[in-house]
Order: C-alpha cells, then sequence, then structure tokens
C-alpha cells in the first residue's frame, strides 16, 4: 500500500496484480486517488480472467450487479478440469504446480479461501 500511496503522491495512476491493498486498503486508495485525480487499478487481482469490474465501472455504470456465480481461481479450474477428465485430484495439484499455476501449498485456493477473500470485498469495489 506504501508503494501506492507514494505513487499518488507522485501524481501517478497507480496500478496493481496484487490482491492485499485492494482487500486491505481499497476505500483508502480509492478515495486517495479520486482525491488526486488519478486512478487506482487493479482488474488483474479478481477475476483476472473475467474482467467483470471494469466493465461494470465503465460500460454499465447505472446497473447493478446483484451476483457472480462459478469458480474464479485458475488453480482450481485446472484441477477441476483434470479430475473432469478422470485424473486424480493429487495428480492434478501436482499438474498446476507443475505449469506455475499452484502454490506449494494450494490449500488457499482448493479450499476456497482465495476466493472468499476476494468476496468479501467484492461488493466494496463497486
Amino acid at each position: 500500500m506504501d508503494h501506492i500511496r507514494r505513487a499518488f503522491d507522485l501524481n501517478m495512476h497507480a496500478i496493481t496484480a496484487n490482491k492485499g491493498p485492494v482487500v486491505h486498503g481499497y476505500r483508502e486508495l480509492t478515495a486517495l486517488a479520486r482525491s488526486k485525480g488519478k486512478r487506482f487499478g487493479f482488474e488483474s487481482t479478481v477475476l483476472g480472467g473475467a474482467p467483470v469490474f471494469s466493465v461494470f465501472r465503465e460500460a454499465f455504470p447505472l446497473a447493478e450487479l446483484i451476483s457472480i456465480n462459478g469458480i474464479f481461481n485458475a488453480t482450481t479450474n485446472v484441477i477441476l478440469t483434470l479430475m473432469e477428465n478422470g485424473e486424480a485430484y493429487e495428480d492434478a495439484v501436482k499438474y498446476a504446480q507443475s505449469i506455475g499455476l499452484a502454490e506449494t501449498d494450494p490449500t488457499n485456493d482448493v479450499d476456497g479461501w482465495d476466493a472468499a477473500i476476494k468476496e468479501s470485498r467484492r461488493w466494496s469495489l463497486f
């Protein structure tokens, strides 16, 4: 968050792919950006493969998003796709790790914590 604050202090727009500042500082950073006449971008941190936030902010500013359903992290999508094709869970996890998608410990993704953290901030993003 310090780097993003500093960018605004230097009269720069700020974009992050780190969900930490979005989860912990969205309101503060958005307000700071607005006060400086700058933009705070973060699309890749949440739903990176489905740019829903910018679509609603930019193209449908009067629309009210009611809900979004799906599997929104790539690790889980890859694992489930492989399992759907007959792979064992352990083998699917190993494959996701081998291509650099899954963490060494993929627990936060496969147990849903990563998505839950994103979900907890979703409604504040509009």
